[in-house]
């Protein structure tokens, strides 16, 4: 027999989700036992299945069968490597002053991240603070090309897991933070890295002992023992608890939509690969943009627009019929690059409104909230196979509209300086 004659005889046609016809993937007709060819056979479940190499080597879903009733098992994978980013966020965030944090993903990004806005200017932390998240769009490009030659999957997950054991090199090459070292109190060590900052740009370093007189000075004036903070000191405070709460849930919800279209670039149709591509690619244009954005319009606004554009842009894929498939990937495209540019924003907003005390607790803690919204993200796929492939875009949609609402509740911060201290008052309100 053909294939096509072994199929037509064994295996029942259905309706797709799409409301397609086509041969099952999951069920059979009982042949051994019965070769009656009218439509009243028995069918039973697939003990086996017999995968399709056209696109990969070897993958997950075929090593562990992860189809049919087990398919749900795939964002149960991607839940487990999220829930790593949740628990790296929380440790990290508590002991960002530990260089160690940069063996783990999320140390590397959120300490790394934080300190980069300590240390530059304030004119430079909107293009820094974005040009730093560059790194994602390039290392998605990376991947695509990666996935696209290595089409085994356990080949492809060494070759994106062993480089990283470069950065364990940057224990010797990364400074302190001086300003988390004055908060800190560590006056010494503070003297000493803005000695070395002054030296490497060429500026004289003699009257920096006045300077750090004046700034330990600051510090001591402040009423309360120094102690070490947590995330509660920042829920304690009636007004950073609103803030802090507020980002949190931005947080959550930019995640959780940014990573639900990034796991779902395959469900659009269409090549995967190409997706994928695709998805990293509009990336680029969402980073330049918003640098530009930014600099003139400040923080608040652009990320409030971006969000509701990106909810907008997801809310018009549900009316687009399945056919067109190009049509659906164009809107989706312009939905990731509109919450890219949020995502984008949201680090640098949340840096300069967390006080430099306990900065690296609300990024972290935030960070912590996204690792939330990313862990569940895989599942809305399986929330849309279970209910109605366009539920994922109206949920992704009206989480967009409530994370706008918030926005509006934080203060704008651009071109105003940030607090060092939870007491302390500034114009940032």
């Amino acid at each position: 027999m053909s294939e096509e004659e072994w199929k037509n005889f064994s295996v029942p046609v259905v309706a797709q989700e799409t409301g397609q016809q086509s041969f099952s993937k999951c069920w059979m007709y009982d042949v051994m036992n019965n070769t009656n060819l009218n439509n009243t056979r028995e069918v039973h479940y697939c003990f086996e299945w017999e995968y399709d190499h056209t696109q990969y080597k070897s993958s997950i879903v075929e090593q562990w069968n992860l189809v049919c009733n087990n398919s749900w098992m795939i964002s149960l994978s991607q839940m487990f490597y999220m829930s790593g980013y949740l628990v790296s966020s929380f440790i990290t965030g508590q002991l960002s002053d530990r260089f160690f944090v940069a063996l783990g993903v999320t140390g590397v990004v959120t300490s790394s991240f934080v300190l980069l806005m300590e240390i530059v200017d304030q004119s430079q932390r909107s293009t820094l603070g974005i040009a730093f998240q560059m790194g994602w769009g390039v290392s998605s490009l990376i991947l695509s090309v990666l996935a696209w030659f290595i089409r085994d999957w356990t080949y492809l997950q060494l070759s994106i897991s062993v480089p990283m054991l470069a950065l364990a090199g940057h224990w010797w090459l990364l400074p302190e933070s001086p300003r988390f070292l004055l908060s800190h109190r560590r006056f010494q060590e503070a003297e000493h890295e803005l000695k070395k900052a002054l030296i490497t740009n060429g500026k004289d370093p003699s009257n920096l002992p006045s300077i750090m007189s004046k700034l330990v000075a600051n510090v001591e004036n402040e009423n309360s023992t120094y102690k070490e903070k947590t995330v509660l000191d920042l829920l304690k405070v009636p007004k950073w608890r609103k803030k802090s709460l507020a980002m949190f849930s931005i947080w959550f919800a930019i995640s959780f939509i940014y990573f639900g279209l990034s796991f779902n670039t395959n469900n659009l149709g269409g090549d995967p690969f190409l997706n994928f591509l695709i998805a990293a690619a509009v990336e680029f244009p969402s980073y330049f943009g918003t640098i530009f954005v930014v600099k003139r319009l400040g923080k608040k606004f652009p990320l409030v627009i971006s969000v509701i554009i990106a909810g907008v842009a997801l809310l018009l894929i549900i009316p687009v019929p399945y056919e067109l498939v190009w049509l659906k990937v164009t809107i989706s495209m312009a939905g990731k690059l509109a919450i890219t540019a949020s995502f984008t924003i949201v680090y640098v907003y949340s840096a300069e409104i967390f006080p430099t005390v306990v900065r690296n607790i609300g990024v972290g803690t935030s960070s912590a909230c996204a690792r939330l919204g990313s862990m569940l993200a895989p599942f809305v796929k399986e929330l849309g196979t279970a209910v109605h492939p366009d539920v994922p875009y109206g949920l992704f949609g009206a989480l967009c509209l409530l994370a706008g609402c918030l926005i509006l509740t934080l203060p704008e911060t651009h071109n105003k300086p940030i607090a060092d201290t939870l007491q302390e008052e500034n114009s940032i309100d």
